[in-house]
């Protein structure tokens, strides 16, 4: 989406290990660029790369895992799949490979993808596996994922079935391949959908021989209850975006902890670092994920305490294994991506490590008004070690403890999670 350098990366980790986060997850590519510089396939960065200065070479990337390595953080890259590919696939037929994109770059965008440019998977395209085989090999060499607790990220998200509806080759493949299947039935594409993940799963764990891999996939059309079944519990982590003040999201949270899954936890109403930015593909005033998390909404993201408070009765809340904040790069790069980190995630890496009780009284330990204190001092020690954060308050609050606070008012306090119990149990009986 946007580029960030190596060296920024490089101070992301430092900034990671410093709060004992220990998990850097990659999405290298997307549909706007392709900049890793595959060796197997040199095609993807050439056509995909916003320019020749703007890749990741192996050597990088492995100089990177190594960096993160040595300070104690693990890289887990994402490949996403079929969706969010576009810019680097373009190439096939003039390499005789066939078309490996579906509506790539097809308007208006907004009918075939969530966001500008297009392109999904001709997941029908038997040449596209191979390619896909090739990058998997060099992601394991180059990410030491035959390592450790061999984590991969799949993706998954966002795949508008319109995009292969509406395909003109695709629809002429799935009618010689599948004539069986109903071209205007959603059901057909979600099958293919799933037969793609398995087959793309069989060639990772089988082919390439990572068998007892923890595969990650995001929560999607997928993971909600009709589809759920296409997926097995056994093979694949589900991390869930989805926003938690939202019926179908809870209904769909719901389902699949009832299956089993093990969760990672990104829901976007507390834990998404790009929201509350003016849009940058216009129709509002914000951006789509607005208003902004602040420090304190992040600090107090009790996501366990409010899994057990929405499904009662059940072993949900040790299912969450664990939990992501995430920064999408549409509108930062490496001028401002460590700002829009931290200290956000240094205040998620308290609420994870030490998990201090939430509903505590104004300034007592626990409190986020006794955290701020602590942030503030921490983010001055990172910012002597070259991590930049954006500034909590004016030195003079830091240099007087206790100065600069105001105390609670009822609009601002925390509000009980089981206030909202009423709603939930009202989902909880459609479920």
């Amino acid at each position: 989406r946007n580029y960030v350098s190596s060296e920024t990366l490089e101070l992301l980790v430092v900034g990671l290990a410093a709060s004992k986060m220990n998990t850097l997850h990659w999405h290298i590519t997307d549909s706007h660029s392709f900049p890793y510089e595959s060796t197997s396939q040199p095609n993807l960065a050439k056509y995909g790369a916003y320019s020749s200065t703007q890749v990741y070479t192996k050597a990088k990337i492995e100089e990177l895992v190594d960096w993160a390595v040595n300070w104690g953080v693990r890289v887990i890259p994402e490949f996403d799949a079929p969706a969010h590919v576009g810019f680097g696939w373009q190439w096939g037929d003039m390499e005789k490979q066939g078309e490996l994109l579906s509506c790539f770059q097809k308007s208006p965008w907004e009918k075939y993808c969530l966001e500008p440019p297009c392109g999904q998977f001709n997941i029908l395209n038997e040449n596209l596996y191979p390619i896909i085989k090739d990058l998997y090999e060099e992601y394991i060499e180059m990410f030491r994922l035959d390592k450790g607790d061999r984590y991969f990220h799949m993706g998954g998200d966002e795949v508008k079935l319109s995009c292969w509806k509406e395909d003109e080759t695709f629809q002429k493949m799935l009618k010689e391949k599948h004539p069986d299947l109903s071209a205007t039935e959603d059901e057909t594409y979600y099958k293919l959908w799933g037969d793609f993940q398995n087959k793309v799963l069989s060639l990772y764990e089988n082919d390439l021989g990572m068998n007892n891999s923890k595969i990650v996939l995001w929560n999607s059309h997928l993971t909600q209850k009709d589809n759920l079944d296409k997926i097995s519990k056994d093979k694949y982590t589900i991390q869930f975006w989805g926003n938690l003040f939202e019926e179908h999201f809870l209904e769909e949270l719901g389902n699949i902890l009832d299956s089993g899954f093990e969760v990672i936890m990104s829901n976007y109403d507390d834990l998404y670092l790009d929201c509350g930015f003016g849009p940058w593909v216009g129709g509002a005033a914000n951006n789509w994920c607005s208003p902004y998390k602040s420090w304190k909404t992040i600090y107090e993201a009790d996501v366990r305490k409010f899994v057990t408070n929405t499904y009662p009765g059940s072993n949900h809340a040790d299912k969450i294994i664990g939990g992501e904040t995430a920064i999408w790069t549409e509108q930062t790069s490496s001028s401002d991506i460590l700002q829009r980190v931290f200290p956000r995630t240094w205040a998620y890496a308290e609420r994870l490590w030490t998990n201090p009780d939430s509903d505590v009284a104004e300034n007592e330990e626990g409190s986020w008004e006794e955290a701020q204190v602590r942030l503030a001092h921490f983010a001055s020690l990172m910012k002597n070690r070259g991590v930049s954060s954006n500034t909590f308050k004016p030195q003079f609050c830091l240099q007087n403890t206790g100065a600069c606070v105001l105390p609670r008012t009822p609009s601002s306090a925390k509000q009980p999670i089981a206030t909202l119990l009423p709603l939930l149990s009202v989902l909880l009986g459609l479920m």
